[in-house]
């Protein structure tokens, strides 16, 4: 391999072979994170993680109050079956274009094509705000002691999740 930089990290090991083209230089475990903190944030940036941030809190309305019962099966699914359910969600991923393409061939899939993407929206928008509400619900039971609305365990949670896609 070959690496065109310097190296930061708390452990590095070279082995024979590989080019690198920089200084190394071993850190403190805890010395990376406050280095990113310290960059300057990107204003585009925000305004697109909190425009998907409403728009995440916008279908966790919708969803909690509008389909609680399916909410629920989901959410029991999710935790329940933890490995399944990442690989599946992959599974599908990866697929999409296949799926697309398969379902492009037949004179009614022509029709049905344009909802798939928003099939998969939907469905990452619901494992979204099953992990926001679990977060949520997680502090709710800490803070204050319990609350059983799912809508404010999502609204709480979500934006706690979603604090990371403000630091990346």
């Amino acid at each position: 391999g070959r690496v065109d930089g310097d190296i930061k990290a708390p452990d590095i090991v070279v082995n024979e072979g590989p080019q690198v083209s920089g200084q190394q230089s071993i850190t403190d475990p805890l010395d990376f994170p406050a280095e990113v903190l310290q960059r300057s944030f990107s204003v585009d940036g925000i305004v697109i993680v909190s425009a998907f941030l409403l728009f995440f809190l916008v279908i966790a309305f919708l969803v909690t109050t509008l389909f609680p019962a399916q909410l629920r099966n989901i959410s029991s699914c999710m935790f329940k079956f933890k490995a399944r359910v990442v690989f599946v969600g992959l599974l599908f991923v990866f697929l999409l274009p296949l799926i697309l393409i398969l379902v492009s061939i037949t004179i009614v899939g022509i029709a049905v094509v344009p909802f798939i993407p928003l099939a998969y929206i939907l469905a990452m928008s619901c494992g979204l705000v099953i992990v926001g509400g679990r977060i949520g619900e997680l502090l709710s039971s800490r803070i204050l002691g319990g609350s059983q609305n799912r809508v404010i365990h999502a609204v709480v949670g979500l934006p706690i999740y979603m604090l990371m896609w403000f630091l990346v």
